[in-house]
């Protein structure tokens, strides 16, 4: 059985969103937010919060799980502080497209986190 020596962050997998078109940018890629793999726990969180209501208590549920899961992004305060993930989760609130886009691409990657070949972009 092979050994496998976990690293400090605790996590395997990641996935990358490109939003810059989303957020009125040039480019995909020009603003991105990655999210670490969800463990457990927030896999059954995340699954709460699809149950909840109405659209308003799901997504309400849905910030906090994506703040915690996120691990690097481009979006800054200014010239050199980083925003906290947190912030960027209002940020995108107001951006509804964007948002969308986050929650779309990330709860396909939990359900599919290892999609064939064929089906990547």
């Amino acid at each position: 059985m092979p050994f496998i020596r976990a690293t400090a962050k605790n996590y395997f997998l990641k996935k990358r969103i490109d939003i810059g078109l989303e957020m009125g940018e040039g480019k995909p890629e020009d603003v991105y937010i990655v999210f670490k793999e969800p463990s457990e726990q927030d896999k059954i969180d995340l699954s709460e919060a699809y149950s909840g209501d109405s659209a308003k208590e799901r997504l309400e549920a849905l910030y906090p799980l994506f703040a915690k899961l996120m691990t690097e992004h481009n979006f800054y305060e200014d010239e050199k502080t980083q925003m906290q993930p947190a912030a960027i989760m209002d940020v995108l609130k107001e951006k509804s497209f964007a948002l969308e886009k986050v929650i779309t691409d990330f709860t396909a990657w939990v359900k599919d986190p290892f999609p064939k070949a064929s089906e990547q972009k």
